[in-house]
């Protein structure tokens, strides 16, 4: 029997947010997809949030967060403007990437992402 996990050559782009598409992607990277979680700059996903809020209990970890993206890489991507940002340290623009929409392109932005550390 292999110990290989059900989905370890598997690639997903997770770009949603609250609870449910999230919690499919990291049900995906339980069984061994490479998850990377994209969010926008500055705020990120607002769910990060929400432990915040006077309605959840009081705790010294984000618990809703942590449970929901387990297992996933983040990476904070301006779409709007088309930079990558990691950690907030070094930008780099992907123009390039984007200019036509074909897929030559989306497959370069997508290794981009893969093989950014």
């Amino acid at each position: 029997m292999s110990d290989k996990l059900l989905f370890a050559d598997l690639k997903v782009i997770d770009m949603s947010s609250w609870i449910a598409a999230p919690v499919a992607a990291t049900m995906l990277a339980d069984f061994g997809a490479q998850v990377i979680k994209i969010e926008p700059p500055e705020a990120g996903d607002g769910y990060r949030n929400f432990a915040l809020m006077a309605s959840t209990p009081t705790s010294d970890v984000n618990y809703t967060w942590q449970m929901d993206n387990r297992n996933k890489r983040s990476l904070a991507l301006n779409l709007k403007t088309l930079t990558l940002v990691n950690n907030g340290s070094r930008r780099r623009s992907h123009r390039a990437c984007f200019r036509n929409a074909s897929s030559y392109q989306a497959t370069n932005w997508f290794k981009l992402v893969f093989n950014h550390t």
